[in-house]
Order: structure tokens, then sequence, then C-alpha cells
């Protein structure tokens, strides 16, 4: 598949990104995944809400850098759409580093941006979802609110206060 990789949409095979980029380096990135329903990103504003929340976090906060993320997006998926196709859907990785520059963590000149399409495996998927306890998520949120005693109650008067 085609992926973008800091500006450049390139086949996976020839992707790089230097040893020096702030994320390989000190960690200093975020990234956002979902996946696709009928070939559509599902809730890109809302997945790209949250790597906004995410980057200002991280103070990666450049004003158009999620716009970048959202155009590449929809780029590579225009790009792949065979691709697409021929597995059902895909899980869409969106990818922000600090960038590269001097060793230093205000060395960069501009953030690197990566989004990569990688093909859902429904025969694996698939195989969990028919073995999973249906009430799994039920047990563990109920064990997580009796382990740490919070107050669902509480925090909602709080709010209307």
């Amino acid at each position: 598949m085609i992926i973008y990789i800091i500006g450049a949409f390139v086949p996976e095979a020839e992707a790089k990104i230097s040893v020096y980029d702030q994320g390989f380096m000190f960690g200093n990135g975020v990234y956002e995944i979902e996946r696709t329903f009928g070939g559509q990103p599902f809730r890109l504003d809302d997945h790209l809400g949250r790597l906004r929340r995410s980057l200002k976090y991280v103070e990666l906060d450049d004003d158009g850098l999620v716009d970048r993320v959202r155009d590449a997006t929809l780029e590579i998926m225009a790009r792949n759409a065979d691709e697409i196709d021929q597995p059902g859907d895909v899980w869409v990785h969106q990818i922000v580093t600090g960038g590269c520059g001097d060793l230093d963590l205000g060395g960069a000149v501009r953030p690197s941006i990566v989004v990569t399409l990688r093909p859902l495996q429904f025969d694996t998927f698939g195989a969990l979802y028919e073995s999973v306890d249906r009430n799994l998520y039920a047990k563990l949120l109920t064990a997580w609110i009796e382990r740490v005693g919070f107050d669902f109650v509480g925090q909602a008067q709080a709010r209307l206060y």
C-alpha cells in the first residue's frame, strides 16, 4: 500500500524515517488509530479531535498539523482504494512526532507526520469475537468501580453545581 510519511506518498517498502526523529529518540509523539467501514474512516473527526488534544498535551499543537493529518489520511484512502476493497476494510494509523533536529527537545524544525493503512484481519478478530465472554467488559468495569470506589452520582452532582 501507499503510505504518507513526512510530506511524501510512497510505497510501504520505500518508507524511511530518521533515527534522529524525536519520536524514535525520545518517544516524543502521539498516535491515533481508527478503522474503516465500507472503505471510509469511522468517526474521523472524533479521532482527529482526540489527536489534537493529545498533541496539545505534549506541546505539539501546531494549528495546521491536524488538518495535514486529515488531508494525508483522505489522500492515502483514495490512493489505496483498490487495495482497501480487497480485504474489505483497514486500520488507519496516524502518527505525529516531534520531528528531526538537533539532539535536544527544542531542536526540531517541524513535526513528522506518518499515516499508514493495514488490512483488518477479520479471520483473527472473528475467532476472538466468537470465543470472548460477552460480559467481560461489564465485569472489568464493575471490578474497577469497586476497586477505586468511583462515585458516579457524586461526580455528576459536582458538575451540576
